[in-house]
């Protein structure tokens, strides 16, 4: 058994689902932090659901890359839109799958993989992109790159998801 899958069995589990509804959508990253914390969360290799109009894969500007390890000034420096790039530079996501309506097209649909790092110059966090035509979801990644999956919403065969046209946003970690 590999080391995370051996993170994955000690994980411990919630008596119910917890549901946390927030305003904004950085919000919720404290959450998830304090799920990872109490260890229902793995620390590291989250595939992260991201249900909205907007992907929020903007990376926070002028914001020092080391920032990430200190969560509460990490908290006061994310906003809306740039929320999930430090996660995923702090290790926490490998795979961001970005589920939205018909008419968001800020991303082309498709599997895209992206190398997230610390650009040495400006010490701030860097993003790279490299699209990659026959990659399976769950193949491993190194830790300076992940997978994010753009989808169709209405496209996902999936009841819930069935003619959805979100005009607000959602997300899901799974382990």
């Amino acid at each position: 058994m590999s080391d995370s899958a051996g993170e994955r069995a000690r994980l411990r589990r919630y008596p119910e689902l917890p549901v946390w509804v927030v305003e904004d959508h950085q919000e919720v990253l404290p959450f998830i932090y304090r799920a990872i914390g109490s260890k229902h969360l793995p620390a590291s290799n989250i595939s992260f659901v991201h249900f909205d109009s907007h992907p929020d894969l903007l990376i926070p500007v002028n914001m020092p890359a080391d920032t990430v390890f200190d969560k509460e000034t990490l908290f006061g420096e994310l906003s809306i839109e740039n929320w999930i790039i430090p996660a995923v530079y702090a290790g926490h996501f490998s795979h961001v799958i970005w589920l939205h309506p018909t008419w968001a097209q800020q991303i082309r649909e498709g599997r895209h993989h992206f190398l997230v790092g610390k650009d040495t110059s400006t010490t701030t966090i860097s993003l790279g992109s490299k699209t990659l035509q026959e990659t399976d979801i769950h193949t491993g990644m190194r830790s300076d790159m992940y997978m994010c999956l753009c989808m169709d919403m209405n496209k996902v065969k999936h009841p819930l998801l069935k003619n959805t046209d979100l005009g607000w946003g959602c997300s899901l970690c799974l382990s």
